[in-house]
């Protein structure tokens, strides 16, 4: 028996991964419990699954397989959905926004150049982003998610079309191999609106009910003095809500600032932006600084 593909669910109560127990490689869930045995997802397989990918409230499973079909798997009830289904090429790339709400994920065109797909659980509907005048995919959701990022590989040597060209705005740059891209809200040359609504939970947290004061050997000392901080309620928290604008998006595409052309690889992101790779550097994109 062999047991591959590990990952951790974001709250940390199971580990999801495959095994061909049964057979046919399959999807487990195994809790983070003593004695937890592993609980079978699917049934029936006879293609290779690639990796999972959890969404970010641990409720929710994608994955795809060489039946050229991306699944979607409800971690509640076991239910899989396929989300969509290639025709040309397998579906290898996928991600969750921040809300767990959106799929983006990159599909092979009948001419063979991949496009950009998003697909909402909520309602189950699925929208092309790019045209697939070139290829687009690796996406990523900013952690706020006001922004995609995707690995654009087509080629070009014109800049001048940029203004006449809609969704290949952002690959039209004169090198071999582009650098990441973004998809952002507008400023600067504005292309992919993605808008997020940070919304406040309506619990807060409760105040303090007694001061502190700092001591020195169980007495006060010369700090010896009430904490003025800790007498107001602290900010409540905050949680993003992800909606997406389709009109016109693909007017809101830009490019991140000229790079050298090159082998680049997205990584993940961070707080502030971008994590990626060009050959043997990691390096970081700040989406406030533009650098």
């Amino acid at each position: 028996m062999r047991e591959l593909s590990p990952a951790w669910s974001p709250d940390g109560k199971q580990i999801a991964f495959y095994s061909d127990a049964t057979g046919e490689y399959e999807l487990y869930l195994l809790e983070n419990r003593e004695d937890a045995v592993p609980r079978q997802v699917t049934r029936g397989s006879a293609a290779w699954k690639y990796a999972a990918e959890w969404s970010p409230r641990s409720t929710h499973l994608v994955y795809s397989d060489r039946t050229m079909k991306l699944w979607l798997v409800d971690v509640s009830t076991d239910r899989q959905t396929a989300i969509d289904e290639a025709t040309a090429e397998e579906i290898r790339d996928y991600s969750f926004s921040p809300d767990g709400d959106w799929i983006a994920y990159s599909k092979t065109s009948p001419n063979y150049q991949s496009a950009l797909w998003l697909y909402q659980i909520s309602t189950g509907k699925k929208q092309q982003v790019t045209d697939a005048s070139f290829s687009d995919g690796n996406p990523a959701f900013s952690r706020d998610g006001k922004y995609l990022f995707s690995y654009p590989t087509a080629t070009s040597t014109s800049l001048s079309a940029a203004s006449s060209s809609i969704i290949s705005t952002i690959t039209l740059l004169a090198s071999t191999l582009f650098p990441p891209c973004v998809m952002t809200a507008p400023h600067s040359l504005p292309i992919m609106k993605i808008q997020s609504h940070t919304a406040k939970r309506k619990t807060k947290m409760p105040a303090r009910t007694a001061t502190l004061k700092k001591t020195v050997n169980g007495k006060g000392g010369k700090g010896d003095k009430d904490d003025k901080s800790d007498k107001s309620d602290k900010p409540a928290a905050t949680e993003v809500k992800v909606t997406i604008d389709f009109n016109n998006i693909g007017n809101r595409i830009e490019a991140l600032p000229p790079m050298p052309a090159g082998n680049y690889r997205i990584i993940g992101t961070t707080e502030e932006g971008l994590l990626y790779s060009s050959g043997n550097k990691i390096m970081r994109y700040n989406i406030k600084e533009q650098k």
